[in-house]
This record gives structure tokens, C-alpha cells and sequence, in this order.
């Protein structure tokens, strides 16, 4: 730590004091308590202060509240990742009810800055450093290109930049970063607009079933016509490289009468998975996670992108997870309209 920039060390602090805020705001603090975070807080906004001491001023206050609470420091270990992340807030596997219930309203209120914290960690604590350990600095051109490459990551996605984001780009030592990424945002962001105007796609609400009926009644508006489902996710390029591969392909297949169906859960993120889908004509359903992984254990998917078609009399004709091609998947979907 002692090695850090000055860059890394105002991340880290800024890190720390939202880590802070997060307890603070999402559990019951005592009078007692409240003393302990202000503290805490202090050390991460003082200019002054030692990140050495900033960290171990908040792990101090966590582990007080852990005692005073009965919680253990494992169960608010896992209440930050669960926001930080932005993962499991829905299915809740880990969290009870109460503690889900006041993390949402949280989430809501600082959803572009977690978003933002979760980057900039990544970032400043894995590769900076191990960049900088090679080139024998932490400053430079070469970091200012691998921080606009990281929000330029988000457009593959179709999701414009947020405010809290251009903040950060807008202090980068060279304003063409800036520029740049402020441009391209504004044209995602129209063409994300157009495409919602264009139409072409459904979002559909999910049924409240598990497997074999979860099947049933996805499929159930569209019997008797020959089916492709594509189980994917807005994070996953293989997923999104098939996507935009099959789009000439699809749209003579769906002129034909071919539905698509593209099945992902909860780890695409809403704003992103929205955008996306804008520019992927079909039928839209967002499972949840434990929805979609039975799904993927009764037909043995590995993992995204995984394709099932299913012919016109409801039976499965392929399954396979990967993409062939668009040849292969055309064949097979021509010979099933022929029948």
C-alpha cells in the first residue's frame, strides 16, 4: 500500500466510504454504532488520512457491528458483495428477506456509482498495478487508454455511459478520451431510442414455474410453429457475437414463420439487457436464476450461448450449446419448416 498512486489510494478511500455508507444505510445502526461509522467515514473522506488506517477503521466498525449485532463478518461480507456486484439481490440465496428488502432501496438510489466502484475496482486493484510493475510507472497515457477502454466495454452492450461515468472521463489528462466517449455514448443512447421506436420485439412476463412447465408455458403462444430458443446473456460475447452473425439468416428464417426465443436471467443487468434486446427482434423473457438454471440442467448446457429448437408438433429436434453457425442452425430450421 505504501507503493500506491495517489490515484489508486483516492479510489481505494472512495471505495471505503461507500462501503460505509452501504452498512449505514441498509442496516440499524445503535447510537453507539453511528459514533463508530462517522469515524470511519471521516478517515475515508481526510485527505490527510493513511489508507493503511482508512481500511482498518472500517473493518474495525464492521467487525464492532458484527458483534453488537450478532452478525457474523462473513453474513456482511456478502451484504456488500451482494450490492457492489449488483448479483443475487432477487433470488437471495444467501441474505434473509429483511436484509434484501433494505438493500434495494439502496441499490436504486446508488446503482450508476456502484456500477462505477465496481470497474474502478477491478481496475485499480488487478491491473493497474500489475501494468504498472512492468513498465515501472502507475501514471501515464497507457492508464488513461486502459480506464477509457474499460468504459468503452459497456457500448458492446448498448449501454451509454452514465453521468457519474463522463464525470470520471472528463479528468483524464487527455480530453480525446473524453470526447470520444462522450460522443459514442450519445449515439448508443439514439440508437437505442430509435430501435425501442422501431419495434420488433416482446418482452414477456415470466411464469411463475419451474422446468418441464416453465417450458410448457413459454412455448405454449407459440404451438404448432417451428421454435429456436438461444439461451444467452447481455455479458457473454460468444452470446453476442452469434447474435449479430445469424441476423441476416434470421430474418428470412423469421419471414418464414420461425419464432426466436432468447432466454437469460438476472446476471444480465436490466438497463443493459433492455438495451440490448431493443436490437434483437423475438420473444424476450428475464428468468430467474434459479429458473434458468434448471433449464440448462435438463438439456446438460455447459453454459452460454445454448440453442434448443423445437419443431412444429412441440418436440425437441436440436439442442446444443455453442454456436455451429448460421449454415447449420439454417439447415436445421428449413428442414422443420418443410415438414
Amino acid at each position: 500500500m505504501e507503493n500506491w498512486s495517489k490515484e489508486l489510494v483516492a479510489s481505494r478511500k472512495l471505495y471505503e466510504a461507500n462501503v460505509v455508507q452501504l452498512l449505514i444505510d441498509s442496516l440499524s445502526l445503535t447510537k453507539e454504532d453511528s459514533v463508530a461509522a462517522q469515524k470511519a467515514m471521516g478517515l475515508c473522506l481526510s485527505p490527510e488520512s493513511k489508507i493503511k488506517d482508512v481500511i482498518e477503521e472500517r473493518l474495525n466498525f464492521q467487525a464492532a457491528f458484527a458483534i453488537s449485532k450478532r452478525y457474523t463478518n462473513d453474513y456482511l461480507d456478502k451484504l456488500v458483495s451482494k450490492v457492489i456486484f449488483n448479483q443475487g439481490l432477487a433470488q437471495n440465496d444467501t441474505l434473509p428477506q429483511s436484509a434484501v428488502a433494505n438493500l434495494q432501496p439502496f441499490y436504486n438510489k446508488y446503482k450508476d456509482q456502484l456500477e462505477l466502484f465496481k470497474m474502478m475496482q477491478a481496475l485499480n486493484e488487478r491491473i493497474k498495478p500489475f501494468v504498472a510493475d512492468l513498465v515501472g510507472s502507475s501514471e501515464g497515457i497507457l492508464f488513461d487508454l486502459m480506464t477509457a477502454q474499460s468504459f468503452a466495454g459497456k457500448f458492446q452492450e448498448f449501454t451509454p455511459l452514465t453521468e457519474e461515468e463522463l464525470n470520471f472521463v472528463s479528468e483524464l489528462k487527455d480530453p480525446f478520451f473524453y470526447t470520444y466517449l462522450s460522443d459514442k455514448s450519445k449515439e448508443i443512447a439514439a440508437i437505442n431510442e430509435k430501435n425501442k421506436l422501431k419495434g420488433g420485439y416482446t418482452i414477456h412476463e415470466v411464469p411463475q414455474t419451474k422446468g418441464e412447465q416453465l417450458l410448457a408455458d413459454i412455448m405454449k403462444p407459440f404451438e404448432g410453429k417451428v421454435v429456436m430458443i438461444d439461451f444467452w446473456a447481455t455479458w457473454c460475447s460468444p452470446c453476442r457475437s452469434a447474435i449479430k452473425s445469424f441476423e441476416e439468416a434470421k430474418k428470412a428464417l423469421k419471414e418464414k414463420g420461425v419464432v426466436f426465443v432468447y432466454l437469460t436471467d438476472e446476471s444480465s443487468p436490466i438497463n443493459a439487457w433492455q438495451n440490448m434486446i431493443s436490437n434483437i427482434p423475438g420473444e424476450h423473457y428475464r428468468l430467474t436464476p434459479s429458473q434458468f438454471d434448471e433449464l440448462k440442467k435438463k438439456f446438460n448446457y455447459r453454459g452460454v450461448p445454448s440453442y434448443l429448437i423445437i419443431n412444429k408438433k412441440g418436440e425437441q429436434v436440436y439442442s446444443k450449446t455453442g454456436f455451429e453457425g448460421s449454415s447449420v442452425i439454417t439447415n436445421i430450421l428449413e428442414n422443420e419448416l418443410n415438414k
